[in-house]
């Protein structure tokens, strides 16, 4: 892995739980680095298939069919 994707991995890491917490996709995007939400978004579907607030919405329904 080269520095650029173990950058991206840390920052997904990082960015997800605040996501989580509800914490809007500009902050974090902005906190992480990014100049934009959008930049962001895009990392973000590169490494999981889906933008942030579509991923969110995907684990939201998830965890309505398999409460803890």
């Amino acid at each position: 892995m080269n520095f650029n994707a173990w950058r991206q991995q840390l920052r997904l890491m990082e960015a997800l739980p605040r996501l989580l917490a509800g914490e809007s996709v500009q902050s974090v995007a902005q906190d992480l680095g990014y100049g934009n939400a959008r930049a962001f978004s895009a990392m973000f579907r590169r490494l999981l298939g889906e933008n942030p607030r579509e991923y969110l919405s995907a684990l939201n329904k998830l965890s309505e069919l398999n409460p803890v």
